[in-house]
């Protein structure tokens, strides 16, 4: 069989990342950002969360906050993945994450 394509619709790709981020989603929590974009993250959480829900990230021990909605959830390997996107006044994040990691 075919290994599918996937097409990526974002206009920049994905930075690949390790890095611990605490979630306000209501309760408190820790989870690991795995990827980020102009547009969101991609990280792995210890819990299931709602599509759409409204998130708070801190990023870098919370020198950096960004808010945004969940608009994807997964479960890859035995482990939750999520797709966090911006909201529109966050997107200069990517900026800031990229200063930190250099």
């Amino acid at each position: 069989m075919p290994e599918r394509q996937v097409q990526e619709v974002r206009g920049e790709p994905r930075i690949p990342i390790d890095v611990e981020v605490r979630f306000r989603y209501p309760e408190v929590f820790k989870g690991i950002m795995k990827d980020f974009c102009t547009g969101g993250l991609g990280a792995e959480v210890p819990v299931t969360m709602e599509i759409d829900s409204p998130v708070e990230v801190e990023i870098f021990e919370g020198r950096l906050l960004a808010s945004g909605n969940v608009r994807w959830i997964r479960m890859e390997e035995g482990v939750v993945r999520v797709g966090i996107q911006f909201r529109e006044g966050e997107r200069d994040i990517i900026q800031q994450v990229k200063a930190w990691t250099g």
